[in-house]
């Protein structure tokens, strides 16, 4: 069940990669792994049994990850690391860098959970203000997924679809994190994170897979994390 997407042109761009690329496992071969661990629907992602998440780790060749966490979260709590905390603090406004990072989102309050009012802020106006991050201020996970997938190719993204689909976890499809709309983050989700799906590829007679109707023409296709610079 995909109920969060990111915007249409990112989601376009992934359809586009999973549609040029050769899956190694089709989906009835990714779906008979899962039934032999007997996935169901659950009521909530935390009831998602560990032999199930295996199953997906395994098809997804260990590129399934648990440690997602906010961007701002080396600067709070126990788990505060100095040299860490001052990167993000150094970087906090740097779109470059929180483009390379799973937990950040050019627009801060989406990293935070807006329902229950669960954040993991600095002071945006002046990152190194102890007030934001010292005691008693504390890190909530917010809608930053722990569990993602960092996505490299279209049987991963196979994959995801058919873990929603038979334990009707949601999905959230992010890239850079800069949706203004907040669609590419959400909690208590899987993330399908594609920001490391980078190519270029110039084809000077492209036809999309399974449109032999179109007729063939130059055209550039690229990942849909792939970097440009206006």
């Amino acid at each position: 069940m995909v109920r969060y997407l990111s915007a249409v042109g990112l989601f376009t761009a992934g359809i586009a990669a999973i549609a040029g690329a050769r899956a190694q496992e089709d989906d009835a071969t990714i779906t008979s792994k899962f039934q032999r661990v007997n996935t169901a629907p659950v009521a909530d992602i935390s009831k998602v049994p560990e032999a199930v998440w295996n199953a997906l780790n395994e098809i997804v060749e260990g590129r399934l990850r648990t440690d997602g966490a906010p961007f701002s979260k080396p600067c709070f709590g126990d788990g505060a690391s100095t040299g860490s905390c001052s990167a993000v603090q150094s970087n906090y406004v740097n779109s470059g860098v929180r483009a390379d990072h799973y937990g950040a989102y050019m627009m801060t309050q989406w990293e935070g959970c807006q329902k229950s009012q669960e954040y993991c802020e600095l002071d945006w106006t002046n990152p190194t203000n102890v007030g934001a991050f010292k005691p008693p201020e504390t890190c909530a996970q917010g809608s930053i997924n722990a569990r993602y997938i960092d996505v490299r190719n279209a049987a991963d993204v196979i994959a995801a679809f058919a873990f929603s689909r038979m334990t009707s976890v949601p999905l959230v499809i992010k890239n850079s994190g800069h949706d203004y709309k907040g669609r590419s983050s959400a909690p208590d989700a899987l993330t399908l994170w594609t920001h490391n799906i980078k190519y270029t590829k110039y084809d000077s007679n492209f036809q999309p897979d399974a449109c032999s109707s179109i007729p063939a023409t130059p055209a550039i296709t690229y990942g849909a994390g792939q970097d440009f610079e206006a």
